[in-house]
């Protein structure tokens, strides 16, 4: 790992393949993050396409704002509510298809999560062009038996979180 060059790098992960697979580069918590007694000792928390699929983001967000530091950042990686593809392809949109997919955002809805965490958006972006030639031929010849195709990419939205200096949260 990349990272666990410049950083001591850790990671929360319930799942046991997962975390069994994760363990062999870097330190891994096997327990929920509120099940964990970390302390405000971490700079960096990443939910790299994490956040769709939690019950509940506000307790999550919450639980990670109490073992970031003061100047501490949340960088979150998220299938975007308002892309294209959500749009075009509505109900059949491949975020929205699944058994894994608990919320979608936009970006007004992740402002709402993070002002409520005790959070500010840092910088916010949209990535990636989500509707391919292929997907766009089915869905036209087909809409019927059409997914959005998960190897694709779906446009994300990146987020870089900091705590709120004078937050009573946590």
């Amino acid at each position: 790992m990349k990272a666990s060059h410049f950083y001591e790098v850790e990671g929360v992960e319930v799942n046991t393949l997962t975390a069994e697979i994760a363990s062999k580069d870097f330190t891994v918590h096997r327990k929920y993050l509120h099940e964990l007694n970390l302390g405000k000792n971490y700079d960096i928390v990443t939910l790299h396409q994490v956040l769709y699929g939690v019950p509940d983001p506000v307790t999550l967000f919450t639980e990670i704002h109490k073992v970031l530091k003061d100047d501490g950042i949340l960088y979150v990686n998220t299938p975007n509510a308002d892309s294209y593809a959500m749009q075009l392809y509505k109900g059949k949109a491949n975020h929205l298809y699944g058994y894994t997919t608990q919320n979608v955002f936009c970006k007004k809805s992740i402002e709402a999560l993070a002002a409520r965490t005790g959070f500010r958006i840092k910088p916010f972006r949209t990535e990636w062009l989500d509707i391919y030639l292929t997907d766009l031929m089915v869905f036209l010849e087909a809409p019927e038996v059409f997914i959005h195709k998960r190897i694709h990419s779906s446009q994300d939205m990146r987020i870089i979180l900091d705590v709120k200096m004078n937050s009573t949260r946590g």
